[in-house]
């Protein structure tokens, strides 16, 4: 059975950049050093630059990717196309036939990167702010959104931290075990076993396996609602996780808000590996 955090998802929730930004930007500055105006400093990293985007062209679009400006050029046309799609290895932007054209003339100049990093942080915004298209990985974005995103008045931020950042995101070191907090990620990351979970690929259906009743197997439903672990929010150790009172509406946002993460995550890491049963 196969779970995945999506990237946006786990961006949002750890409050840091996406690889691929930083990435871009490095690419930007690598760039700028290769490029005509620092030609004498570098003369042979202009040259080995040269040769890659030579070497990117000659290659079949399925493998153009694996040199370095492929890589660089799949980014660019993906962010060009509104999409960081797999197979979009080719150098179909504008700027790289200019880069071709400058090295085969044998005289033009490299012309200068676009701001890439700053168009993937656009293209990033925008994915975020879409509503579900009906994908798994954006109807997680959706459920992260609505569930588990911080907002500023939700929790109380700390010099040195990204201000979404949760409190247990911020202070793993603290919890009891490093099992609670990654149980306590899966869940409010959208990356759980349960059947009706978006980023879970293996599920053949999103009937709870746990109770039988018909209901989908959610995480709002598993943590909340289903029977079957009705013993378990009885216990006087999680009792006062389920004390309330909650808005009719986000009660799931509600109850992963508590200030008891402490044992929040002991019980999601309950949830997500239960004790077997002592024969």
């Amino acid at each position: 059975m196969r779970r995945a955090v999506p990237a946006l998802v786990l961006s949002a929730e750890s409050g840091l950049p996406l690889l691929g930004a930083a990435w871009l930007r490095a690419c930007a500055q690598l760039w700028a050093r290769a490029s005509a105006g620092v030609r004498l400093q570098h003369p042979l990293l202009e040259l080995a630059l040269r040769a890659d985007i030579l070497l990117t062209a000659s290659l079949p679009a399925a493998s153009a990717h694996h040199t370095w400006t492929g890589a660089l050029g799949r980014a660019l046309t993906g962010l060009a196309t509104g999409d960081i799609a797999p197979d979009s290895a080719r150098l179909a932007a504008p700027f790289w036939r200019g880069a071709l054209a400058a090295i085969l003339s044998g005289s033009g100049d490299l012309p200068p990167l676009p701001r890439a990093h700053k168009i993937w942080q656009a293209a990033v915004e925008r994915r975020w702010a879409a509503p579900p298209s009906g994908g798994r990985t954006s109807s997680a974005r959706a459920q992260y959104r609505e569930h588990f995103a911080l907002s500023g008045e939700e929790h109380e931020a700390e010099p040195a931290y990204p201000p979404t950042m949760p409190w247990y995101f911020r202070h793993t070191s603290r919890l009891p075990t490093l099992a609670h907090a990654r149980s306590l990620m899966r869940v409010r990351c959208c990356s759980t076993p349960f059947a009706a979970c978006p980023s879970n690929f293996g599920a053949a259906a999103s009937g709870c396996h746990r109770c039988g009743d018909g209901a989908e197997e959610t995480a709002e439903h598993v943590l909340l609602d289903c029977p079957s672990l009705a013993p378990l929010r009885a216990e006087e150790r999680f009792l006062h996780l389920f004390m309330g009172p909650w808005p009719q509406e986000g009660r799931l946002r509600a109850f992963m808000h508590t200030p008891h993460q402490y044992t929040l995550a002991k019980f999601t890491h309950m949830i997500l590996h239960p004790t077997p049963p002592i024969q």
